[in-house]
């Protein structure tokens, strides 16, 4: 017997197709732009949860599918990219 808090996790039904998994990648592209927007605290809270959520569910599907919109990156790879834009 289970304890009765424990529920079994649910199971995913299937995989989401690239377009998905790169439409997720845009949409998390752009709340990072307009997550500069806001200066609230509790505001930024949000869109940045919306953001890990979405970017989450993309990682899964991503993998799952093995389709290489988000690569996986050296740490010497990260470190020699430049940035592309600094905005403050």
């Amino acid at each position: 017997m289970t304890h009765p808090l424990l529920k079994p996790l649910p199971v995913r039904s299937g995989v989401a197709s690239q377009d998905t998994v790169e439409a997720l990648h845009d949409l998390v592209e752009v709340l990072s732009i307009l997550l500069l927007e806001f200066t609230d605290a509790i505001d930024k809270a949000a869109v940045r949860d919306a953001m890990q959520h979405l970017l989450d569910v993309a990682l899964v599907h991503d993998a799952l599918g093995g389709y290489g919109v988000y690569p996986a990156l050296d740490a010497e790879e990260v470190a020699e990219t430049p940035a592309t834009e600094v905005r403050t």
